[in-house]
């Protein structure tokens, strides 16, 4: 990769800016969270951080230890679309785009709980959704059941999302 260079100097909070151009090229945004690292040399690192491949990293076990005890299928999502899962049918879910009922849904404190095709998903069956969240939304875990889900199992879901999102929280 070609070194290409702009010099920027710190303001009187320290902070500075990253060149608009960067910003362009690399698709940094507004909340994007970015490590810093600094290096014996003196260097400096910025890095932008996937959050949807940590989400993914941290939160695949869970879901495979989640639907060891739930039974169905139990996935992790970002924002827009499942990143992957474990259980009965992961596969039909694994990269698919959220239906915009359940984006909305994610963004409850509550989660959800009741019939899957309510929140815009195909055939029968429940769905229980849990917001993996705590200051920011991460996504959420999903748990699908042919059967309705009960109580108990909502309130693992939950637990776990909760889980989950303590782990995110340096993102």
């Amino acid at each position: 990769m070609k070194n290409i260079g702009i010099v920027r100097k710190v303001d009187s909070l320290g902070r500075i800016v990253i060149p608009r151009e960067y910003r362009k090229i690399y698709k940094i945004t507004v909340s994007d969270p970015i490590e810093i690292t600094a290096l014996e040399n003196g260097d400096i690192i910025l890095r932008k951080v996937d959050v949807s491949a940590e989400l993914k990293t941290v939160g695949v076990p869970m879901c495979g230890h989640l639907a060891a005890a739930l039974g169905g299928t139990v996935m992790v999502s970002d924002s827009d679309r499942f990143l992957a899962g474990a259980g009965v049918a992961p596969g039909a879910y694994s990269g698919t785009r959220l239906p915009a009922k359940a984006k909305k849904t994610a963004e409850l404190p509550d989660g959800f709980n009741g019939p899957a095709q309510e929140l815009g998903f195909n055939g029968d069956g429940s769905v229980c959704i849990a917001p993996v969240k705590k200051n920011d939304s991460f996504g959420f875990l999903a748990h699908f059941s042919p059967s309705p889900i009960p109580a108990s199992d909502e309130k693992l879901l939950k637990t776990v999302a909760a889980v989950l999102a303590d782990s995110m929280q340096k993102y």
